[in-house]
């Protein structure tokens, strides 16, 4: 007979998580327990849309007195332990299989994922949080609760399901550990040589970006926690050396993982670890060495505290990175190819790949190495591709992968208006536009491409008509008086009004980026006409320098800008020694287009 499993959690103001984590369980389990400890929104009603086990039950400042009386609650054989900001990913398999095994074990660590919102780094570590429902697993501890096991040789480690947290936003994170380190101090108070009490309050102190508070914590709970406490004792180093870096202690940081390296000598994210900062230092080569130990190394054992990558696709990125500045950059395109090849989400290897492969090979030798890649076949992959192209002065290139339906479905209609325009195809741009949009209510972004497409088209009326409908959006306001007063400068050659010192950076910017793109226009690819571009060029160019002095010492800046960066792209290119932080801007700028 098939063993029954009852999922149990404890709630409190978690309406905008529960539905998501209750979701995740349909045909996983065969009752839900929620046990509510004082919440004052919609969480009960999202409760009982799955379930008639709702208890409330008075908060007493005990995590654990709250899970076991949710536990004793459960009528199951089997009890599943989840937080309303976790779900259950059962898709590479459920919990029939592990119950239905009949191994003899009584309970079960299952991996859970975690991703830091700030830094983006994944991490997974091992929790218990499936076991029998007996009085021998309960929970321990008033805050950080866990379930002290009897007999280790009754627990097993599953692969499958794997738990996934998903981080509140910051203002809750930070009220949450406002709340943790009040339980945690005051716990730490009647125990203060506990070493898994010092390791979470150091976790909390460095989640509220105190690295100085957490490092003397995180040093004495790696001291205390023994050998066989791996899975407490490795995410106390990860955050050992985390607090150490921050605060500068760079030299101590690169000894500690040496040092850990002789105690575990295949734990990937020590050598992970040691490699970003000795790459931190413009040591290239050792860095380099120590990357590849990590990829050597490969994943670590299961109940090590792992950071998703270290072993892979992170480690040859950085390997990459490493052989970019040694000059030896044909290396790179090939680390970061695997990188990339590893993890076919890592998306951000793709911006140093593209500027690499672009300034070895030049535009359409670039396009054809991605092409037979496969990168302009996938959907993502080449949306951000073709908006590298454009932001690299090559729209025709841009405007050409938007002849893939699946690039095309990932490319926002502003954005594929936008390549149409300046890549020499005014038409085309506004053939797109009265597709997507009715002339009474365009949305705004395409409103503004409408009014470009149309003063490059000559047809000013309709420009004019579009940038007052731009006008009447508050938001557009400011963008709007730019337009109107080109398009006056076009029809009367003089202003229509002389805009408030106030409005006027907004102003300038617009027009300075709108030559900007004309002047990508001018080199696209098989362009039918360049004198459009030139004509409103030129038009731009007077209304900038009548505006106020302000518009000819933007312009000069823009100038300056590019003619830097265009001498650190040679640099580049050429292998010369530099500062790269224009290169490095470019990425960082599309990266932020990109959202």
């Amino acid at each position: 007979m098939k063993p029954s499993l009852s999922a149990v959690l404890i709630v409190k103001n978690e309406q905008q998580n529960l539905a998501r984590c209750l979701h995740s369980l349909s045909g996983q389990v065969d009752e839900i327990v929620i046990v509510d400890t004082g919440s004052q929104d919609g969480t009960i009603a999202v409760a009982r849309q799955f379930t008639e086990r709702i208890y409330e039950y008075a908060w007493h400042q005990d995590f654990s007195a709250a899970r076991n009386y949710g536990l004793s609650r459960a009528s199951g054989d089997w009890i599943l332990s989840l937080d309303a900001d976790e779900t259950l990913d059962s898709s590479q398999g459920g919990l029939d299989a592990l119950l239905a095994a009949d191994s003899g074990l009584d309970a079960y660590f299952l991996p859970l994922y975690n991703q830091n919102p700030a830094t983006r780094e994944s991490t997974v570590h091992q929790v218990l949080r499936l076991f029998r429902n007996t009085p021998e697993y309960r929970f321990q501890g008033s805050i950080h609760e866990q379930i002290i096991i009897q007999d280790p040789k009754r627990v097993g480690l599953a692969v499958h399901p794997i738990i996934r947290h998903h981080a509140a936003g910051e203002r809750e994170r930070n009220r949450k550990r406002g709340r943790n380190l009040a339980l945690l101090r005051r716990q730490l108070g009647t125990d203060p040589v506990n070493p898994f009490l010092q390791y979470y309050l150091g976790l909390e102190w460095l989640g509220l970006n105190q690295p100085a508070r957490a490092l003397p914590l995180l040093e004495d709970a790696c001291r205390a926690m023994a050998e066989d406490q791996i899975i407490f004792r490795t995410p106390a180093l990860h955050y050992y050396i985390t607090a150490l870096k921050a605060v500068g202690r760079v030299d101590e940081a690169l000894a500690l993982c040496l040092a850990e390296t002789e105690r575990y000598p295949n734990y990937a994210d020590l050598f992970f670890h040691g490699g970003l900062l000795l790459e931190a230092g413009g040591e290239y080569q050792i860095a380099m060495d120590w990357f590849e130990e990590a990829v050597r190394s490969g994943p670590p054992p299961p109940f090590f505290f792992h950071t998703q990558g270290c072993a892979s696709f992170l480690a040859l990125f950085h390997i990459g990175y490493c052989q970019e500045q040694l000059g030896k950059r044909k290396q790179a395109i090939r680390s970061y190819r695997e990188a990339l090849n590893n993890h076919s989400d890592a998306f951000f290897v793709i911006y140093p790949l593209f500027l690499a492969v672009l300034n070895e090979l030049g535009a359409e030798p670039a396009r054809d190495y991605f092409l037979r890649n496969g990168d302009l076949r996938d959907g993502q992959r080449g949306a951000i591709l073709a908006e590298l192209f454009f932001e690299a002065g090559h729209p025709g290139i841009a405007a050409r992968c938007l002849e893939d339906p699946e690039i095309r479905r990932h490319v926002q209609p502003a954005q594929t208006v936008h390549w149409l325009l300046f890549s020499g195809q005014p038409g085309a741009a506004l053939a797109e536009l009265n597709q997507l949009t009715h002339r009474e209510n365009p949305p705004e972004p395409l409103l503004e491409e409408r009014v470009g497409a149309l003063l490059l088209t000559a047809n000013y009326s309709a420009a004019k008509r579009d940038a007052l409908l731009l006008w009447r959006l508050p938001g557009s306001r400011i963008q709007a008086i730019a337009y109107l007063n080109l398009i006056h400068w076009v029809t009367h050659c003089r202003l229509g009004c002389r805009p408030e010192a106030a409005s006027q950076p907004v102003i300038i910017k617009t027009l300075v980026e709108l030559v900007e793109n004309c002047l990508k226009a001018r080199a696209a690819e098989k362009l039918v006409t360049a004198s459009p571009y030139e004509g409103l060029i030129v038009h731009t160019l007077n209304v900038l320098a009548r505006l106020s002095f302000r518009g000819p010492v933007a312009l000069d800046a823009y100038f300056r800008q590019k003619a830097e960066l265009w001498r650190k792209l040679c640099q580049f290119r050429t292998g010369m020694k530099g500062d790269l932080t224009g290169v490095r801007h470019f990425g960082e700028l599309v990266c932020d287009r990109q959202g």
